[in-house]
């Protein structure tokens, strides 16, 4: 082996080189990170038969929310007026602050005959308010490929996100400090 070092055209003297083999294993990285965040995404459930399959889905994923939280109908209604603020005085009041107070024959409407009486999207969040359950709302987003995160669970993401980061830094690091060498 000789000690002689090889000359470097003057404008590149001080510049860093990257083996090659570091870029082939970057690409190969990033190919399989976006293949795995695509498998991860694109588990997209069917979509609805019709519009009444849809209603009906909806409908059952509702029902379990209000039961999971132990809720009969009219608490769920009574929790909802009072989330929305809606009473018959502030109704009637000129001009009025709220819609009329939803009853318990709407609410049994909306929950029997979902095509016939759909279910207005202020009511929706305010029964996924009361219930604590976004498991409604993830009907309609699961069935065109999304999925709902709780704030938790956006946070562990984001953690693991951070800590691929940094391993790969660190791997990085590791791959430049020994290519100085």
């Amino acid at each position: 082996m000789s000690n002689r070092r090889h000359r470097q055209p003057a404008n590149t003297a001080n510049q860093m080189q990257l083996p090659m083999t570091f870029a082939k294993r970057s690409e190969k990285h990033i190919a399989s990170t976006r293949e795995m965040v695509d498998s991860i995404y694109k588990k997209q459930r069917p979509e609805p038969e019709s519009e009444m399959e849809l209603g009906f889905r909806f409908i059952l994923a509702l029902k379990d929310a209000y039961k999971s939280a132990d809720m009969s109908v009219d608490q769920l209604v009574d929790a909802i007026n009072a989330l929305l603020h809606r009473s018959d005085a502030a109704a009637d009041a000129d001009p009025p602050t709220c819609k009329k107070p939803l009853t318990v024959p709407m609410m049994y409407n909306y929950l029997s005959k979902p095509i016939e009486y759909p279910m207005p999207a202020v009511i929706l969040y305010a029964a996924q308010h009361v219930t604590g359950s976004l498991s409604p709302a993830a009907v309609f987003v699961e069935s065109m490929g999304g999925q709902i995160a709780t704030q938790e669970e956006v946070r562990m993401m984001a953690l693991g996100k951070i800590n691929a980061n940094i391993a790969e830094l660190k791997q990085l690091e590791k791959s430049l400090k020994g290519w100085r060498r």
